[in-house]
């Protein structure tokens, strides 16, 4: 497929895709409904040559404030990410945490911080770089929230990231199959064994 071809694919998938906006509940698919359902966790995603726009969602048996606290103990993410080497919170307030990712990607190292700003009473944490430190990616930002469905929470996830390099193709999948799949289960792991 031609690079024009790829371009205009994603200018007609990037609505659906980013139907996700904060405040706004992604419109499901009849078979994402049935995914969730069934307890799976569903991905949307279009890649780039170096990057990937990523709406994730996952039903989880918890409240929203539990599920949100879940999202933000970023620390708990290493040992639930094979591919986190370390994560460090260099800023800790209310509502806003400055956290360090050293991850691992075919061996090499990556390093990047950033920045989540959590509205609580809308149950939302943006996440953004840092832009007063150095990163090993171009951008990394994005958002969690939290709706309230029936009696469970549904976990919104919507990223966007470039790595400013070509990245593999089996390295994208990997990360989104792999990396994203463990951290949202482990959020939702998280959250179900605080209720």
């Amino acid at each position: 497929m031609s690079k024009l071809m790829r371009s205009l694919c994603a200018l007609l998938l990037l609505p659906w895709l980013m139907a996700a906006s904060p405040g706004e509940r992604p419109t499901l698919s009849e078979d994402e409904a049935r995914s969730l359902a069934a307890g799976e966790i569903v991905v949307r995603q279009e890649t780039t040559d170096t990057g990937a726009i990523t709406v994730a969602i996952v039903d989880v048996a918890a409240t929203p404030e539990h599920t949100l606290a879940a999202v933000l103990d970023v620390k708990a993410r290493k040992d639930e990410v094979s591919n986190i080497t370390d994560v460090a919170y260099y800023l800790e307030e209310p509502d806003r945490l400055g956290v360090t990712f050293d991850l691992s990607v075919v061996g090499v190292g990556v390093r990047f911080h950033t920045l989540y700003e959590v509205t609580r009473d809308e149950h939302l944490a943006r996440y953004a770089l840092d832009p007063s430190k150095e990163h090993d990616v171009v951008k990394a930002e994005g958002f969690y929230q939290c709706f309230t469905e029936g009696e469970k929470t549904r976990l919104v996830y919507a990223g966007t990231s470039d790595s400013g390099r070509r990245v593999p193709a089996w390295i994208k999948r990997w990360m989104t199959n792999g990396a994203l799949q463990d951290q949202l289960s482990g959020i939702r792991t998280r959250a179900e064994a605080s209720e």
